[in-house]
């Protein structure tokens, strides 16, 4: 069985266009005017001032982060600690239960520390790409 296919209409624009060294020359598209009049608005109106000096004096979003990281690092580590000291203490369940409970909460401190590097490590990436298309 075959289908039947119409033939293509031919194309009449297959001129070769005009190109630069750059590759083939786009056409130049302006603005409307209220458009640029508003940007040279907004421009004229602009305040040039220095960025917030608020962030300079304390500490940034990275070094709180940090510090919290490190807390917690800490707090698991005295865990880990009395978890040692308590373990020939315990009964057979409670043993399982603790260590189970240890095992969670590393677990889960490692899934943030995870999470927080692909996210920084996706805004190195924005940064990278932005720096490189300007």
């Amino acid at each position: 069985m075959t289908i039947p296919i119409q033939p293509l209409p031919p194309i009449a624009t297959l001129a070769p266009q005009p190109t630069t060294p750059a590759g083939p020359a786009a056409p130049r598209v302006q603005p409307p005017g209220e458009l640029v009049d508003l940007f040279r608005s907004k421009l004229e109106a602009a305040r040039m001032a220095p960025p917030d000096a608020s962030r300079v004096h304390g500490p940034s979003a990275i070094t709180e982060a940090v510090t919290r990281q490190d807390q917690a690092f800490a707090q698991m580590g005295g865990q880990i600690d009395r978890f040692a000291a308590e373990a020939p203490f315990m009964t057979q369940q409670e043993l399982v239960g603790a260590t189970t409970k240890i095992q969670f909460e590393a677990a889960e401190m490692a899934c943030k520390m995870y999470g927080g590097q692909m996210v920084a490590q996706g805004v190195k990436s924005s940064v990278q790409t932005l720096m490189k298309n300007q």
